[in-house]
C-alpha cells in the first residue's frame, strides 16, 4: 500500500490513523471483509473464490478475519434473510450492563427501549419498517426481526450491521486495553454502544446540545412522535425527508428552541437533498466527515465529534462535553474542570482510541456518583 501510494510506511500509518482511525492492517482487513460480505450476498460463488477475490491468502485467513469483523461465519452471513432470526456470538468478557443502560436512557422511548436483558429498536429498511429485538445472553445475542413484510437478504444484512453497532461490536478493544491496562482494569470489557443510523445520531446530537439528558430525551421523543412512522407498538426515527418538511413553529410547540428547531430542519434538508451523505460518512475520512458536519449551521466540534464517535470512528473525543471534562478532573485530581483545550491535551494520551476512552471516563464518573 505504501509503495503504491509512493510514501513511507510510517506516513501511511499516520494518514490512516488520522483519517480512518485504524492501523493499515485493520483498515485493509475491514475493507476485505466488507467486499467479501457483498459478494456473499450477491453471488453464489464458492467461499475460496470470494476469499481470493477479496485478497485473502486462504479460506482459513478469510474466515478468521470475517468472523472478527462481522461476528458471523461467512456461511452464516450468506444465510441472512432465510429466516427472521440470527445469532451473534459475544466476545469473552463482554459487559452487557452499559449497553443495556444506554438503550434504556429514555424509559418512555418510542423508537428504542430496553428492559431486563432485551433491547427493541424500530428501524426503517428497504423492505419496510421493522422492530429489531435483541436478547442478550451470556455468550450470544439472539436477534429477532419483527416485520409485516418479508425482509430480503440485503435489508437483513443492514439490520445485522445495525445490531453490531447497537451492541458496540464494530471496533476492537484489545489494543486499547493492553496499552492502558491500569486505567481499564475496573471496567475491562467495556464497549461503546453506537447509534445504528447516521441521521438518528445527527438529530440526537443537535437535540442534546447544551441541555440535560432528561430534557433532550423528552424533546427527541416528541419529535419522533410527530414525524416518525408507526411499526407495531413503536415508531421509527423520522427520515430526513419527513423532518425537513416539519416547520419551526411545529417543533417550537414541542419545546424546541427556535434556533435548535432551525438547526434540525436545516440538517434534515441537507441530508434529504444529498448535500450531506450522513449514512456513509464512516466509509471515508474522519477529517472530511468532521468538516462536512461542521459546515452545517448549528453543528460545532462537540456535535460533529459526538456523531462520529457514536457512528463508529474510533478516535473521536467529544471535546466540550461537560461530563467528559468532569471525569478527567476526577481522574487527574485537578483543582478545576479542564477547558476544551486542556481536555484535548489530556485525551491525546488515549489516541487512537479516544472514543472508547470517552466511554470509560463517562462510566468512571457514573460509578463514582453511585458510591
Amino acid at each position: 500500500m505504501a509503495r503504491s501510494a509512493g510514501i513511507p510506511l510510517k506516513k501511511l500509518r499516520e494518514l490512516l490513523s488520522e483519517h480512518a482511525h485504524l492501523a493499515p492492517e485493520s483498515w485493509l482487513g475491514r475493507l476485505r471483509a466488507r467486499k467479501a460480505a457483498a459478494n456473499l450476498l450477491a453471488t453464489r460463488r464458492k467461499l475460496a473464490e470470494i476469499a481470493a477475490d477479496a485478497g485473502f491468502a486462504n479460506e482459513s485467513e478469510f474466515e478468521a478475519e470475517f468472523v472478527h469483523e462481522m461476528r458471523l461465519t461467512p456461511a452464516a452471513y450468506r444465510a441472512l434473510g432465510r429466516s427472521t432470526t440470527f445469532q451473534i456470538p459475544l466476545p469473552k468478557g463482554y459487559r452487557p450492563g452499559e449497553v443495556l443502560a444506554y438503550h434504556a436512557r429514555d424509559p418512555e422511548g418510542l423508537t428504542e427501549r430496553s428492559a431486563g436483558n432485551q433491547i427493541w429498536k424500530a428501524l426503517t429498511t428497504a423492505d419496510g419498517p421493522v422492530v429489531l429485538q435483541l436478547t442478550l445472553g451470556s455468550h450470544l445475542v439472539s436477534v429477532q426481526v419483527n416485520a409485516e413484510r418479508k425482509i430480503g437478504h440485503e435489508a437483513m444484512a443492514a439490520l445485522h450491521s445495525d445490531a453490531l453497532h447497537m451492541l458496540g461490536l464494530v471496533n476492537r478493544i484489545d489494543q486499547f486495553e493492553r496499552q492502558h491496562a491500569a486505567f481499564v482494569k475496573p471496567r475491562r470489557g467495556l464497549r461503546l454502544p453506537l447509534i445504528p443510523r447516521g441521521f438518528d445520531a445527527l438529530c440526537w446530537a443537535i437535540t442534546g446540545q447544551q441541555i440535560n439528558l432528561a430534557f433532550a430525551t423528552a424533546l427527541r421523543r416528541a419529535m419522533i412522535g410527530l414525524a416518525g412512522a408507526k411499526v407495531g407498538h413503536m415508531i421509527t426515527h423520522p427520515t430526513a425527508a419527513a423532518l425537513a418538511n416539519i416547520t419551526v413553529p411545529a417543533l417550537a410547540a414541542l419545546r424546541y428552541s427556535g434556533s435548535k428547531a432551525r438547526y434540525l430542519i436545516d440538517a434534515a434538508g441537507a441530508v434529504a437533498n444529498g448535500e450531506l451523505d450522513i449514512e456513509n460518512l464512516t466509509l471515508g475520512s474522519a477529517v472530511a466527515a468532521q468538516e462536512a458536519l461542521i459546515s452545517q449551521r448549528g453543528v460545532g466540534i462537540w456535535t460533529a465529534r459526538y456523531v462520529l464517535m457514536r457512528r463508529g470512528f474510533a478516535d473521536s473525543a467529544p471535546v466540550g462535553d461537560s461530563a467528559l471534562a468532569t471525569a478527567l478532573q476526577r481522574l487527574h485530581a485537578l483543582a478545576e474542570r479542564p477547558d476544551a483545550q486542556e481536555t484535548e491535551r489530556l485525551m491525546s494520551r488515549f489516541a487512537p482510541n479516544r472514543s472508547l476512552a470517552s466511554m470509560h471516563l463517562w462510566t468512571l464518573l457514573k460509578e463514582a456518583r453511585q458510591v
